[in-house]
């Protein structure tokens, strides 16, 4: 057994870095730091001017919409048979279905009242008679809209002026017009609660890891800018690939941690080195060779896993992706440009103001005691820990298996939400199992007539569908909505679509030449958003994995570090999984948590999560590795170079995942059930990662697999160069 000793090896002289790009452009703004500064401040107002004034482009329900229900809404768009909007009017007395009286019969002054008021709204359409509900508990208006209307602010203020008079009633809106105008409020609310509660919480982080003020603002302020330019570029963006609604949130979430952290990452080695006794200059140089390309790395592998979510053709990914990727790249260009100035202006005033007690702490040159003492078990007994490490990562992953998905509905939208808790009432007075599949027929009239009459007499007597279908027509296009005796999220809705699509639909073609149909509706579009996810999901997968794997492998000129980055990632992502089950499919997530306990998770969540996890991880991966590396490069036997790189990058990785978590869990915090499953995850998966497998899991295995963690193929070994050499003393070249 080999006897580690807890002395510190004599460090080698501080190094002349060879003239890598991060080098150059941090030397550059040392030169130039005026302009370095102010070329950032203009790039960013730039940035917010130029978002306000492009203004944000919002992708179509037909472009939202995947796969065949895309193609039927599009061609109903582009034929002028979308319909217009209704909103429903929900008349309940406000003491309960007891005082049903109030409601009155057919001449009651409030439906007088109340049609008056909807009508002198200058878009709506019509309106319709009251209808009583089947036990008389409640009456429903419901209100037809003219198009392009976006704002219901004039129909709620009509309704509530009615509302006033009535003092006994409770008149309520509900429908898509609402419903959208209420949640765009709570994201945008959820936003910027989110910006606010993050700040604090990510100085108060920072002050623990620096003790100072000034160092822990310039972190701060680093993320805050990179997000306002990366929202007003992407507003610009917008315009190519439209925004599906979440990005903004996206860029927050990945921005204020990337931002922070990265350049977290450059400013603890900055400081690391004049600790050791190297000038201001020389510092900043091993920085920039060292911490710099720690951040162009890792964000490149965000890059990177963000492009795959590409792949799955769909507009609301694609947006997701885009916010990702420019938050990220001006994350990385800040932390390589606009950071070295500010530190080079500042120098070691960055350290004041100190805090009392935090400061000393901090500044301290004595070595840490903690991490030895954490890693003596992964370097004492590898192959013990490393087997209870992954065990227990794998335990957690288990509930995964029981992994169950479905498409956001009304039902996981906060219930607070007017229109929601209106839509709610609404559906318990008028139950309704029905929904409707939009079969849509293109083509010359006399075959779609043929087709339409064939669809008409397959459905009339099947108990699949309900009643005689409504047909609607313009041109060359008919819509033929047939009824289904099923809510649209159960499992015989949808066996009806695939009864539609495969045996009906096919039936009712033959022997037509020029016909196109397409099946659309809310059935089809839950199911077409599953299928795609299922089918495109393992190609996004691969692609990240791949992509990860080919990155750190050609990064450090090792097919073993590649190898061993894909394992600890995958264990880091299946616990996230396993985590978000626990939590988001059982009743005491939900009290925890508030939200609506449904059984299973939204859609789209696993997939982003995985990409984002993968992207997020190489953080402090990178830099682990990198000091690993550094380490081994300067002759240090491999557990010596393994407690080293670990040791002395251990309170960087501590805070820079504090300050994801930090983050992260404020987003689980919020009212919108697709921010909590994301912040769950992503702040279970980092706590895991940065805890057992940086701590525990990897040290044991690089420990294990000794000098086989820096294997290559010759070929690769002739071409890979050591990124980071610390030999001789340096200084950037003017």
């Amino acid at each position: 057994m080999t006897t580690l000793t807890l002395k510190d090896p004599e460090l080698p002289a501080p190094a002349r870095p060879k003239p890598t790009a991060t080098v150059r452009l941090a030397g550059w703004s040392l030169r130039h730091p005026l302009l370095a500064i102010g070329g950032w401040v203009v790039m960013v107002l730039l940035c917010v001017f130029g978002g306000n004034l492009a203004g944000m482009v919002q992708a179509t329900d037909a472009q939202l919409a995947p796969g065949e229900t895309g193609r039927a809404a599009a061609m109903i768009t582009s034929a002028g048979l979308a319909g217009h909007d209704v909103e429903s009017i929900l008349i309940t007395p406000k003491r309960g279905p007891a005082d049903r009286r109030l409601l009155g019969d057919g001449t009651a002054p409030w439906r007088r009242d109340l049609a008056g008021a909807l009508r002198v709204v200058p878009w709506v359409a019509g309106v319709a008679e009251a209808v009583p509900a089947p036990d008389g508990s409640a009456m429903l208006v419901q209100v037809t809209l003219k198009d392009g209307v976006d704002d219901p602010a004039p129909l709620l203020a009509a309704v509530a002026g009615v509302a006033g008079q009535n003092p006994d009633l409770r008149m309520e809106a509900t429908g898509s017009l609402s419903i959208d105008a209420d949640v765009n409020r709570q994201l945008s609310d959820d936003f910027s609660t989110a910006l606010v509660r993050s700040l604090p919480i990510t100085i108060v982080i920072l002050l623990l890891a620096f003790g100072a003020l000034l160092a822990a603002g310039v972190p701060v302020l680093l993320g805050v800018s990179c997000v306002l330019s990366a929202v007003g570029l992407y507003t610009v963006t917008s315009h190519v690939i439209p925004d599906g609604g979440r990005a903004a949130e996206m860029i927050l979430l990945i921005g204020m941690a990337v931002g922070v952290d990265y350049s977290l990452f450059y400013l603890k080695r900055e400081r690391e080195e004049r600790k050791l006794g190297r000038t201001g200059q020389q510092a900043l140089t091993i920085a920039a060779a060292t911490a710099g390309h720690s951040v162009v790395t890792s964000g490149i592998a965000v890059i990177v896993a963000m492009a795959g979510l590409f792949l799955l053709g769909d507009v609301n990914f694609a947006s997701m992706a885009v916010g990702a990727i420019i938050v990220v790249a001006i994350a990385v260009l800040g932390s390589l440009t606009v950071l070295p100035a500010i530190l080079g202006l500042l120098g070691e005033r960055v350290d004041r103001p100190r805090i009392p007690l935090l400061g000393r702490l901090t500044m301290s040159s004595r070595p840490a005691r903690i991490w030895p003492m954490l890693l003596r078990p992964a370097l004492k007994f590898p192959a013990a820990t490393l087997l209870i490490g992954v065990a227990a990562m794998v335990v957690l992953a288990l509930p995964a298996t029981g992994l169950k998905l479905k498409n956001s509905t009304i039902v996981d939208l906060p219930q607070g939400l007017p229109s929601v808790a209106a839509y709610e009432r609404l559906s318990a007075a008028f139950p309704d199992e029905r929904s409707s599949l939009n079969v849509v027929v293109q083509g010359p009239a006399e075959q779609s007539r043929t087709v339409i009459r064939r669809l008409e007499a397959a459905t009339a007597n099947n108990p699949a569908f309900l009643g005689q279908p409504a047909v609607r027509s313009a041109a060359d296009t008919t819509v033929v909505s047939i009824a289904v005796p099923f809510g649209e999220e159960s499992s015989r809705a949808g066996e009806s679509l695939r009864t539609l699509r495969a045996t009906v639909v096919p039936k009712a073609l033959a022997g037509t030449t020029d016909v196109e149909v397409a099946v659309g509706g809310s059935i089809a579009g839950n199911a077409d958003y599953l299928d795609e996810l299922s089918s495109g999901a393992p190609w996004v997968i691969g692609f990240v994995v791949l992509m990860t794997f080919l990155l750190m492998t050609l990064s450090f000129g090792s097919v073993v570090v590649g190898l061993v980055t894909i394992f600890a990632n995958l264990l880091s992502a299946g616990a996230a999984f396993g985590v978000l089950v626990l939590v988001f499919q059982s009743q005491w997530g939900a009290d925890l948590l508030g939200f609506h306990l449904t059984g299973a998770v939204i859609a789209w969540i696993p997939v982003f999560l995985f990409v984002i996890l993968f992207g997020l991880s190489m953080d402090y991966h990178v830099l682990v590795i990198s000091r690993i590396k550094e380490a081994s490069d300067q002759g240090m036997p491999i557990r010596i170079a393994v407690r080293e790189g670990v040791g002395r990058s251990a309170s960087v990785i501590t805070s820079a995942a504090a300050v994801m978590i930090g983050v992260f869990a404020i987003f689980a915090g919020l009212n919108m059930i697709e921010f909590k499953e994301l912040g769950v995850g992503l702040a279970a998966a980092v706590l895991l990662d940065a805890v057992v497998v940086r701590i525990l899991i990897l040290p044991a295995l690089m420990a294990l697999l000794g000098k086989a963690n820096w294997w290559a193929p010759a070929r690769l070994r002739r071409d890979g160069r050591s990124r980071v050499t610390t030999n001789q003393p340096g200084s950037f070249s003017r």
